[in-house]
């Protein structure tokens, strides 16, 4: 019997791990993909903030960018060992580079990857992105894009956000993931 992606997941005992810019959908795929998968759902941004008990503009202020990636850190780490689960990070948390090697190496990676155009509206009415509190939230971004999609191509999986609908993207990445653990399982047998 042909076993589902669920079960295929559980059997792998990684968490799917979402990464990419802000702006881009990691959230809203997030969700969608715990829910199509019936695993639980983690957003590192929200977990922090709730750990800090205020925004993430406030964290910044209050002890800056640092202390904040530090905590962003352990969260990432606490919550890859959770096994079978949904996990969005947030933008810049693989510039931490024990984070992205955690990430890469121990869950189902997949870079949520959407045009700049798209990002930009996404983020505009977001008054909680304390990267882009400036005069040119363009300009940020374009640096930001460059210096970090090195790090997101590392992932497994990508689903392109903005692109084609939300539905048709979710639909491909859970059939790349089970293709993916269906020769995961096969090559395993092999040895």
């Amino acid at each position: 019997m042909m076993k589902n992606v669920t079960d295929l997941i559980k059997e792998h005992g990684a968490p799917i791990v979402l990464v990419g810019m802000m702006g881009t959908g990691k959230t809203h795929f997030g969700r969608l993909l715990s829910q199509a998968l019936r695993l639980n759902y983690y957003d590192t941004d929200t977990l922090v903030e709730a750990k800090a008990g205020c925004s993430i503009s406030e964290i910044f202020e209050r002890w800056g960018e640092e202390k904040f990636r530090d905590v962003e850190a352990k969260t990432i780490q606490d919550h890859l060992q959770k096994g079978p689960c949904v996990i969005s990070t947030g933008g810049g948390a693989l510039m931490n580079a024990e984070t992205a090697d955690a990430i890469f190496d121990g869950s189902l990676s997949i870079w949520v990857d959407a045009p700049l155009d798209i990002i930009l509206q996404r983020v505009a009415k977001n008054r909680n992105r304390p990267l882009l509190a400036c005069e040119n939230p363009r300009d940020v971004l374009q640096e930001l894009m460059k210096k970090r999609e090195p790090s997101y191509r590392r992932a497994i999986f990508k689903i392109s956000s903005g692109v084609v609908p939300s539905e048709d993207a979710l639909d491909t990445v859970i059939k790349d993931i089970k293709h993916y653990l269906i020769q995961a399982e096969a090559k395993t047998e092999q040895v």
